[in-house]
């Protein structure tokens, strides 16, 4: 689970990547926090889109995308912000 909020595109471009480069293939849920990037709809990544900013650091997105991962019942959830990666 990955938010974001005005990163640059490279930034972001840089975690997918080393998100997409992990040697065991996951489904990279990215949350966009009140400021979607829609080239993100292209890219082989679940993007959802809040409609508002939060003010509180990614935690709301964050919370969010693992809410998902739960309700989807995935085996194994991890977080990484859109200015970090792998």
């Amino acid at each position: 689970v990955t938010p974001y909020y005005k990163e640059d595109r490279e930034i972001i471009e840089r975690c997918l990547m080393s998100v997409r480069n992990q040697t065991v293939p996951v489904d990279h849920i990215v949350v966009a926090d009140g400021h979607p990037q829609d080239w993100l709809d292209s890219e082989p990544v679940r993007h959802i889109k809040l409609d508002r900013s939060h003010a509180d650091y990614g935690n709301t997105a964050r919370g969010i995308g693992a809410l998902l991962a739960v309700a989807e019942k995935y085996d194994a959830i991890t977080f990484l912000d859109a200015d970090n990666w792998y």
